[in-house]
């Protein structure tokens, strides 16, 4: 069974708003497990539609009531751990384990890390206001992430680099910033 159409033209599409949004409440409903991983799979497709499901899959995903679920996942393999960063989005309750767990994983992938970070300062996502704020907020989610309990000496070197990468970040964006604003004027 497959949920890719690649044909031309508009198609109905089960993982947007209503009233089709109603199939997949209702596939997720009768087994949550199956309908994610086949979405979670059809992600991977080097199809036109890998695109359209990445879009969506954020929004479809309870990064705590699917972390076993997406942590299973992503043990399947380095691709699949992957895929799991491309479905989930930074500043959500639930994201530090499931980063913590796959950074766990696969503590040598740099790819993956670099995949995290761009979850973590919401990438592709709608960011209000001046980047220096923006990014001062990911460094103090950073920061927060390392006091949690369940942090590891892996996960505690990749957060302090990253919180230090961030605050270089800040720095430039607050320059950039000054410098536009007296260039206007």
């Amino acid at each position: 069974m497959t949920i890719l159409d690649e044909r031309d033209g508009h198609r109905w599409n089960p993982l947007a708003s209503q009233p089709q949004l109603a199939f997949w409440q209702e596939l997720s409903r009768l087994d949550r497990a199956r309908a994610l991983s086949t979405l979670l799979d059809a992600s991977r497709s080097q199809e036109n539609s890998r695109w359209t499901i990445l879009w969506h899959l954020p929004n479809l995903i309870d990064l705590e009531a699917d972390s076993v679920l997406l942590g299973y996942y992503a043990a399947r393999g380095e691709h699949e751990a992957l895929t799991v960063c491309q479905a989930i989005t930074g500043g959500r309750t639930g994201f530090w384990p499931l980063a913590f767990r796959l950074v766990n994983l696969y503590p040598a992938n740099a790819q993956l890390r670099r995949d995290l970070e761009a979850r973590v300062e919401q990438m592709g996502q709608v960011i209000r206001g001046p980047w220096s704020e923006h990014y001062q907020r990911c460094r103090n989610d950073v920061e927060q992430a390392l006091r949690l309990r369940e942090i590891t000496d892996t996960v505690r070197a990749w957060l302090i680099d990253f919180s230090a990468r961030l605050a270089r970040a800040v720095d430039e964006q607050r320059r950039r910033e000054a410098d536009e604003r007296i260039n206007r004027g």
